[in-house]
């Protein structure tokens, strides 16, 4: 039983519900506006409502704004990279949690980190790179703090996926295959379904030792 929340209620978001569907679960469509602590206290309140409890959470909300030196980026910039990657984190995992409290768990949190968050040797990503290093260390945070309830609090860090927000301006698929290739021992990108596959594991029982953990899903590249 699953709660799909995204900003619209139409598109990705119903395709994903519909998905659910067909593959004989049932999933609920919920708009919500990770950066508004009234839109998540609300959307998690529904969520909870609708399906009676919460066993786990994964906060997917993400946002790569155009790479700049640190001296060139913008307020504007960095303000939203802050505001989705980093205070949506703590938003949802605060009232997930709070949730989570109530029913006396347990309960599993999976935060979205990056291997640029865990190996900052790119220029020109500092916004992101404070972003996603505040989101592993966050999570770190939290899973101390709510061991003792039985919830567990782990992230994942992707490295580049398949996905649009890889893609520089103008590039196709193809480009960033060639792009980035050299700079992953696996020698490609991720699919999407692959680090879907590592958040289903941390918030399964299979991972029931598993806590305060950042798993990385980046094909090698921050061995480099």
């Amino acid at each position: 039983s699953v709660v799909a929340a995204a900003r619209r209620l139409d598109g990705p978001l119903q395709q994903v519900v519909d998905g659910i569907g067909a593959a004989g679960g049932s999933a609920h469509a919920v708009a919500i506006d990770v950066t508004d602590e009234d839109s998540v206290r609300d959307a998690i309140a529904g969520a909870a409502a609708h399906t009676g409890r919460i066993d786990a959470m994964a906060n997917l909300a993400g946002v790569f704004r155009p790479p700049a030196p640190i001296v060139d980026t913008s307020l504007e910039d960095w303000n939203q990279t802050i505001a989705v990657n980093l205070t949506a984190t703590l938003l949802c995992m605060k009232h997930t949690l709070a949730q989570m409290i109530a029913q006396q768990g347990p309960g599993s949190i999976v935060n979205t980190g990056s291997s640029l968050g865990v190996a900052s040797n790119r220029e020109n990503l500092g916004a992101y790179v404070a972003s996603k290093a505040g989101v592993h260390t966050l999570t770190r945070t939290a899973a101390i703090e709510v061991a003792r309830y039985g919830i567990r609090v782990n992230s994942v860090s992707p490295g580049v996926t398949a996905t649009t927000m890889s893609l520089r301006a103008g590039e196709t698929d193809a480009d960033r295959a060639t792009r980035v290739a050299g700079s992953i021992p696996l020698g490609r990108v991720a699919d999407p379904g692959e680090v879907a596959e590592a958040v289903l594991w941390l918030s399964s029982e299979q991972a029931s030792y598993v806590t305060g953990h950042d798993l990385m899903v980046d094909g090698g590249q921050v061995l480099l």
